[in-house]
């Protein structure tokens, strides 16, 4: 019984302001949540999940805003001005930085790496890399109408990561923050 009035609770990102989130609370908008899931490997999950999340939705832009305030960090001015722009940016941690000073990983990685609007196939447009000071990976797509699809999805090539491909779903229906459709 207790468990149903658990699922009646709104989720924290509608409940409370955004300094009051708790670091796990943070990481958990990025990895379990509209905008956030966890990646499985083309390999049928042999490889392992990773945290893939829409870094260009509004909820994850304050998140990501609140955890740099909190380690007195400056937003990398690329990012800065990539979330001006009408894109869709997916974020993923990357452990293995020394990845992206090879050529044809990043070559592979912009050619393969897809975002999919219904049966439309886009590719991504550029990337910002990984770096010490932040090792997440972004990759930057053209913004789509999501009107009337039911699922967006991403299949990914991660150079610096096990297997390389993983697959993200998204559901537009759920990615509503404070009555509005973000991602």
């Amino acid at each position: 019984m207790i468990w149903l009035l658990l699922l009646a609770l709104d989720p924290f990102w509608v409940t409370k302001p955004v300094q009051d989130w708790t670091d796990v609370q943070i990481a958990s908008l990025l990895s379990d949540s509209p905008w956030g899931t966890m990646a499985e490997d083309t390999a049928g999950g042999t490889l392992g999940a990773l945290p893939v999340y829409l870094a260009s939705a509004k909820p994850v832009r304050l998140a990501e805003q609140e955890s740099r305030r909190r380690k007195s960090a400056e937003m990398d001015p690329e990012l800065e001005d990539l979330l001006k722009q009408n894109v869709v940016i997916v974020g993923v941690l990357i452990r293995n930085l020394n990845v992206f000073a090879e050529g044809p990983e990043i070559k592979a990685m912009e050619e393969q790496s897809l975002m999919i609007v219904g049966k439309k196939k886009i590719k991504a447009a550029g990337h910002l890399p990984p770096t010490p000071t932040d090792p997440t990976l972004r990759l930057v797509f053209p913004r789509p109408d999501l009107a009337g699809v039911k699922e967006l999805r991403f299949e990914l090539y991660l150079p610096g990561v096990t297997g390389n491909y993983r697959n993200a779903r998204f559901f537009p229906r759920d990615m509503v923050f404070k009555g509005e459709l973000t991602y």
